[in-house]
């Protein structure tokens, strides 16, 4: 049985993922048939798909060996499959990792964007773009695969009333966690300080904008104040895990399981809809993508009104969908 609040989070992520991925799947198409020199959107947008394939296949981690565990849901198979219990630790910390790199990505891509301007264009092209998505790949491959050795354990907590995932031994449980919360301290050190000059080099180019495109510093404010503090609290969320094992606090850990289900979505799905709401061009190249038609009735829409505005009212004007 999924709990109520649970169940309203998973079907906002699931909305949010489809749309994450009908993105990329136009900019796929927009990558293939537009402007191969537009390398200011082109290395964002490869990294954007990039990071939607990783955000899915963590949140699928997530819920599939964490949740369903919560939800009594497939407990026979999460119980005796041999495969799953050995994949857990390493399926769970791989896409986690790979998707911190890709938000950092993001990032340190927009930082150069405003900081460097046209170096950045000769220096980041798309093949830096596929090494470092190379990189997203193999670097959670490489310092996690120890833990693909020893298969995980399931045990009953009668405190919970609830099965949970236990690591083949807690000091293995303590090096996962000890790796994983120093790569995420380095991630916000980069995240912070970039995201700092990242705003106050975006505040000053907007200082003679119209009102409308001022308001998007504070949608940047907001997006870089999510996805910051999300990654601090995974920071907080795996030291505390550090902190229990060290006093065999068994409860305690198996409590630190649920707020994942809560931070990563939450970072994750900020940066489509922000993307969305501050880019105009790539959310028309998306609506006419799926929904020609609208941006037809749209256009001719506008075209009328200038025209009534300019000339005075007219014969209404017939728009072909």
């Amino acid at each position: 049985m999924i709990p109520t609040v649970d169940f309203i989070f998973l079907v906002i992520q699931c909305i949010g993922y489809c749309l994450y991925l009908l993105m990329s799947i136009c900019f796929i198409f927009k990558l293939f048939t537009g402007d191969k020199h537009d390398g200011d959107s082109n290395t964002f947008l490869i990294h954007f798909i990039a990071n939607c394939f990783f955000d899915l296949m963590q949140v699928a981690a997530v819920i599939l060996m964490q949740k369903f565990l919560h939800w009594n849901l497939w407990l026979e198979v999460l119980l005796t499959n041999n495969f799953i219990l050995l994949i857990r630790i390493p399926a769970l910390y791989m896409t986690l990792l790979a998707s911190v790199m890709g938000t950092t990505y993001t990032v340190v891509n927009r930082y150069c964007v405003l900081v460097y301007g046209s170096r950045f264009r000769q220096k980041w092209t798309n093949n830096v773009s596929y090494v470092l998505i190379t990189l997203q790949l193999l670097f959670p491959l490489t310092v996690f695969s120890f833990s693909c050795i020893n298969p995980s354990t399931v045990k009953y907590m009668e405190s919970f009333e609830l099965y949970f995932f236990v690591s083949p031994t807690p000091t293995e449980a303590a090096i996962v966690n000890i790796v994983f919360a120093v790569l995420i301290f380095i991630a916000i050190i980069i995240t912070v300080s970039m995201n700092i000059i990242i705003f106050n080099k975006f505040n000053r180019l907007m200082e003679n904008a119209t009102k409308k495109e001022q308001k998007k510093k504070y949608l940047i404010m907001i997006y870089m104040v999510i996805t910051t503090s999300c990654l601090i609290c995974l920071f907080f969320e795996h030291f505390a895990r550090i902190f229990f094992l060290i006093f065999d606090l068994g409860d305690a850990v198996n409590f630190m399981t649920y707020p994942l289900f809560w931070i990563i979505p939450i970072s994750t799905l900020v940066q489509p809809i922000t993307t969305m709401i501050m880019s105009k061009y790539l959310r028309q190249y998306f609506i006419n993508f799926y929904c020609p038609k609208l941006i037809t009735l749209e256009y001719s829409t506008t075209k009328a009104e200038n025209v009534t505005k300019q000339h005075g009212p007219t014969h209404p004007t017939k728009i072909v969908l």
